[in-house]
């Protein structure tokens, strides 16, 4: 593995969409593996509120993070990890923690107060997850989270 290199997603590629689609198949058993579409990627450029941030292996996309900022009126913004996800070769091999650095970075330079996400999965996937974000430092908060499909 070369030096892992992290970047923002800044212009629609159908070679990069087409390997989004192929790592989101990492994180969910709900994904096809079809390419990103065009319009979701210039959605989230145009964005001044969300990021898709991606590690590069040489010329290989090996993972990648969802980003978003969500503004609370008593605190100003908070940075929300939708998703992260690395290919499943790459795992165990840093590109994780290179993205979390990206991503930890991305929030500061936004001028978040907080970095908020959940983790979710089989309890195997889940465990390797809460492993490393407890090795990153993060504390688990106990709450109820949510959700209502719209």
């Amino acid at each position: 593995m070369n030096e892992v290199k992290t970047t923002r997603l800044e212009k629609y590629d159908e070679e990069v969409a087409s390997e989004m689609g192929r790592l989101l198949t990492f994180v969910s058993s709900s994904h096809d593996g079809n390419p990103i579409s065009k319009e979701w990627c210039e959605r989230i450029i145009k964005s001044p509120y969300h990021d898709q941030l991606l590690a590069y292996d040489g010329d290989k996309l090996v993972g990648m993070a969802t980003m978003s900022l969500i503004f609370i009126p008593s605190k100003g913004y908070n940075s929300y990890l939708e998703e992260i996800v690395v290919d499943g070769s790459c795992q165990g091999k840093g590109v994780g923690s290179k993205l979390w650095d990206a991503l930890v970075e991305w929030g500061r330079d936004k001028g978040a107060y907080r970095l908020e996400f959940s983790a979710s999965g089989n309890s195997e996937k889940k465990a390797k997850a809460v492993d490393f974000y407890l090795h990153k430092g993060v504390k688990i908060h106990d709450t109820n989270f949510f959700r209502l499909e719209l």
